[in-house]
């Protein structure tokens, strides 16, 4: 099992593995790349990239190599922030729009499906099901959820205030009072993070 990381410095590529037991990372790096990552993600063995022109490739830690998935995508014209993740075996990219981040309740999270037919990624509404989406400046994930907690993406506004977004009707709102809230001392957005919980490792299953 490899913990890939990876860093983008126009325009070169470096991605870091580590290995069980290993003592130190193996560095690769890849020339020519264009345009740096907006997003990343970690499942059955591939590291899949964003770039911040729309484009998807994924990276075997095995046989060290790269595929490009998509070239033409409809995602370079959102501003904001990017993330990727992995949802009941697909692979999903949510888009927070700027107003959204800055905490306005008409901002919008978009939400989109990568269909391997298609080359490209489709709108996604009924994604999320029983899960709950955690959005942050580092890493991004999806966990089984129950109740109110379902159909929710939880995300830090520009000034650190914890908000969850509801797919179900588009509102947002603020978690006051949340006996989480307290937990994190960092004050600005970039600087707070999720951590992702023990899970089964996850295979994708891309659907057209």
């Amino acid at each position: 099992m490899s913990s890939p990381h990876c860093m983008s410095w126009f325009p070169k590529v470096l991605i870091f593995t580590c290995r069980r037991r290993d003592m130190s990372w193996t560095t690769q790096a890849f020339e020519g790349h264009p345009y740096r990552i907006r997003g990343l993600v970690f499942a059955g063995g591939f590291l899949y990239c964003v770039f911040v022109n729309g484009a998807l490739a994924a990276f075997s830690v095995a046989d060290r190599e790269w595929s490009l998935l998509s070239t033409n995508s409809n995602l370079r014209s959102f501003p904001g922030s990017y993330h990727l993740f992995v949802c009941n075996g697909q692979l999903l990219f949510a888009n927070l729009n700027n107003p959204i981040l800055r905490g306005d309740n008409n901002g919008q999270c978009r939400l989109f499906r990568f269909s391997s037919s298609r080359r490209d990624w489709v709108p996604e509404t009924s994604c999320l099901g029983n899960q709950a989406l955690f959005l942050g400046h580092t890493s991004s994930f999806c966990v089984s959820a129950s109740g109110e907690t379902t159909n929710k993406v939880y995300y830090h506004a520009i000034d650190g205030t914890l908000i969850f977004y509801s797919v179900e009707d588009g509102t947002n709102h603020a978690l006051e009072g949340s006996p989480y809230a307290g937990w994190v001392a960092a004050k600005g957005w970039n600087e707070r993070i999720w951590i992702q919980p023990p899970q089964l490792r996850t295979n994708l299953e891309f659907e057209g």
